[in-house]
């Protein structure tokens, strides 16, 4: 959430609530508390080593997030100068930080869940089959740790798909695919000689174009196996034939 800032002329003042970050650390908490309780009875558990690394990993963060959240809490309704101070004043608080202890918070999860495989999520104890409030700290600890895990690899999915996105269409392909050049042998047959004729003629003296079943008076062609067509109707059945329509002679 960004700043919630009232200028007054050159300078303005800090009035951030930041709910969103308090309500965060106070679950926070309270998962470390009920993982605290849940590890005294835990110490005989085969998990207690790493379930100790990663309650002990959750409390550093946690301790790391009240300290930056009461820093910004001191500093609300302070006066600032500038925007640059507000800045250079965030920037000593190490808000890098954050990031590292929840990289290594999702990381010491991981080989958790790791660890813990295959998942055995249950409340009674495996030996006795009494109600175990170790058992139970596990099973939660462990859905926890494959809840984290499916949120984060959505976040990074979802971000691939979006730079991806924007990146194909920030930089277009400089070189398209052309368009496949018709071959040699669809290409346009060159006439060997015109030859018009009267459209008046009927009959058997009329001479009819075999591709339109028409005797236009139209310019006509003739191929080298001495048939007549019409130019147009010849060129067309050039593009996708290369032979005569009649004696199907190559006329490549």
């Amino acid at each position: 959430m960004d700043p919630l800032i009232i200028d007054i002329g050159h300078d303005f003042v800090y009035d951030e609530t930041r709910i969103c970050k308090k309500t965060g650390l106070l679950v926070k908490t309270l998962g470390v508390g009920w993982y605290v309780t849940g590890a005294v009875a835990c110490v005989a558990h085969t998990m207690f080593v790493p379930y100790c690394i990663m309650l002990a990993t959750m409390f550093a963060s946690c301790c790391n997030s009240a300290r930056y959240e009461y820093a910004f809490y001191k500093k609300h309704g302070a006066r600032f100068y500038s925007l640059e101070e507000f800045n250079a004043w965030k920037n000593q608080q190490l808000p890098k930080l954050n990031d590292a202890f929840d990289t290594a918070e999702v990381i010491i999860k991981l080989c958790f869940f790791i660890a813990s495989w295959p998942l055995r999520l249950t409340m009674y104890d495996n030996r006795t089959g009494a109600f175990s409030i170790c058992e139970l700290d596990m099973t939660v600890l462990k859905i926890h740790a494959v809840v984290t895990l499916i949120v984060y690899s959505c976040a990074l999915l979802l971000f691939m798909c979006l730079w991806c996105s924007f990146y194909n269409n920030a930089n277009p392909s400089p070189n398209p695919s052309p368009s496949p050049s018709p071959s040699p042998r669809s290409s346009q047959v060159s006439p060997t000689y015109a030859v018009y004729v009267n459209v008046n003629e009927t009959g058997s003296n009329a001479i009819e174009c075999c591709i339109c079943l028409n005797s236009k008076a139209e310019p006509w062609v003739s191929t080298p196996c001495a048939h007549v067509f019409h130019r147009d109707c010849l060129s067309a059945w050039s593009q996708i034939n290369a032979t005569c329509p009649i004696c199907r002679t190559d006329l490549s």
